[in-house]
């Protein structure tokens, strides 16, 4: 399965709205994210509540 990560949306723990995805990296168990200008990089998913991709169509 292929997904844009344009399309990615991440649910973190201690947010109410999800974040768009700008990078993961599976290797280091990390992600970057932003929302309205706040960019942030996790040093774990395990801040991902659920994981959302925008369906374009």
């Amino acid at each position: 399965m292929k997904i844009d990560i344009k399309s990615l949306r991440a649910r973190l723990i201690n947010y109410s709205e999800p974040v768009q995805v700008t990078s993961i990296d599976f290797h280091k168990g990390t992600f970057t994210w932003d929302y309205q200008g706040q960019h942030e990089t996790e040093e774990s998913l395990d801040y991902v509540e659920s994981w959302e991709v925008e369906e374009k169509g």
